[in-house]
């Protein structure tokens, strides 16, 4: 439902519901119902937010009974809940493995890409929703940006000062720190309403100003002709 970016794998969720979690993240591998709920609905919440969507409208886009959806979820809540947690699970493994396979750029990149997708689908409606109205779901939001983003942006840092293509001489823990505040910043509708202000948009901008703020020379000129053969696809 959020972009991977806006980012260890295998969150804690910490006075979450740990157990919860542990469960719909090894049900979902076995149980292709509960896989097809939880895709239908964040596919519903990202197309139309989250708080107009109600049980009977799952189960219309489904073609289940309101019976088979209770038999995994006890309420709307619960279901907001369950879809975060499986939601992130994707996100994070993708992430973990794109930042594994690349250099500190091309990681970045690949991410980048990635999440547009994910923007580009995305109603800015359904992230309000969540804030205001879901506070548990949120909390899964918080923990995923203050561990899993923050961990893999210092990693990143850290893999770019060691391959030059960084500043050897940035401060990883001030900078990674402001990285995954700003995401706050980006989803902010005060700062940046979605009348005036695409996520995309605004997410694009903050990544630019981000990379050349902390690429060394080489850094640049690789970003550089990187994006030369990103923009001749």
């Amino acid at each position: 439902m959020f972009p991977a970016l806006i980012f260890v794998h295998n969150i804690a969720v910490e006075n979450l519901g740990a157990v919860k979690m542990k469960l719909t993240l090894e049900d979902t591998k076995h149980d292709p119902v509960r896989e097809k709920i939880l895709m239908a609905t964040d596919a519903l919440f990202m197309r139309l937010g989250v708080k107009s969507i109600t049980m009977d409208d799952v189960c219309r886009e489904l073609g289940i009974s309101k019976k088979t959806l209770y038999q995994y979820f006890t309420d709307k809540a619960d279901l907001v809940y369950q879809c975060m947690l499986w939601d992130f699970q994707k996100r994070e493994v993708e992430c973990t493995r794109l930042l594994q396979e690349h250099n500190a750029i091309d990681a970045i990149l690949s991410i980048m890409e990635h999440s547009s997708r994910t923007l580009k689908r995305l109603n800015p409606v359904a992230v309000q929703d969540i804030r205001r109205f879901y506070p548990e779901s949120w909390k899964i939001f918080e923990n995923h940006k203050n561990k899993f983003v923050f961990q893999c942006v210092s990693s990143n840092f850290k893999k770019g000062i060691e391959d030059g293509l960084y500043r050897e001489n940035m401060s990883v823990d001030i900078l990674a720190r402001i990285y995954v505040e700003t995401i706050m910043l980006i989803m902010s509708d005060m700062v940046f309403p979605a009348h005036q202000f695409s996520f995309l948009e605004v997410y694009y901008a903050f990544m630019e100003y981000h990379l050349h703020g902390i690429c060394t020379p080489k850094g640049l000129k690789y970003l550089e002709k990187k994006q030369k053969e990103i923009n001749k696809k």
